[in-house]
């Protein structure tokens, strides 16, 4: 609810997911009647879901089954920079049969590689998700040159697979890691992987809304 200039940041991520092509409809879950009164004071559609939910994946997975959709998209309500291609691509993979898709960018700096809260990814040459870490993968151990990804947290799914997942028991790794994707990859499921070029940015600390008001203020003076 914190605000981006005049919107607040709920706002500014409904209106981005509206501007993708390829959603039929845009919907908040949320146990939180606060956020249900914002959405709905500009005009956007909001869900109570329960509060006992542990994560965002259990929330979008009682939506989908209230909603009776066959394809759902798991967008974070804390990132006001998302973009809508972005989401365009995640759509495109589930199109082409994808049983979980996501997203990855090219790491450019130091300091993100080596930053555990930003979590990498490595694929196959089928562009499907081998393992996640919030270590790095793969280990540069003849050459700091290798092309590293980080994953974003964004995700589609396929209706039937979302049940199943969110019906799954909690894995070694995904302790290990607190990365419930994990979870879904030791229980031998699929995640489609695509490439984007754009960063996004999620809203957490105060530090991170000066940040993400700055790129705003960038954005309108260029």
């Amino acid at each position: 609810l914190a605000r981006i200039d005049e919107k607040t940041i709920i706002q500014h991520v409904y209106e981005r997911a509206s501007a993708c092509r390829q959603l039929d409809r845009v919907v908040v879950a949320t146990d939180d009647q606060r956020v249900v009164d914002e959405v709905k004071s500009f005009g956007g559609q909001a869900y109570l879901t329960s509060p006992s939910h542990r994560n965002g994946t259990e929330r979008c997975a009682e939506l989908a089954r209230q909603l009776d959709v066959t394809h759902c998209v798991n967008i974070q309500g804390d990132e006001p920079l998302i973009e809508p291609n972005q989401i365009d691509t995640v759509c495109h993979l589930l199109q082409q049969g994808a049983e979980i898709a996501t997203l990855k960018k090219q790491i450019s700096s130091q300091e993100d590689l080596l930053d555990p809260n930003i979590v990498k990814v490595v694929t196959n040459l089928n562009d499907d998700a081998m393992y996640f870490s919030r270590s790095i993968i793969p280990y540069p151990r003849l050459s700091l040159e290798h092309v590293h990804y980080r994953h974003l947290g964004l995700y589609g799914f396929e209706a039937n697979i979302l049940q199943q997942i969110v019906a799954l028991h909690p894995t070694p790794l995904e302790q290990s890691e607190s990365l419930e994707q994990l979870r879904w990859l030791q229980h031998g499921y699929s995640i489609s992987v695509g490439v984007t070029e754009l960063d996004s940015i999620g809203v957490d600390t105060p530090a991170d809304l000066k940040k993400v008001q700055s790129i705003v203020n960038d954005r309108k003076s260029t």
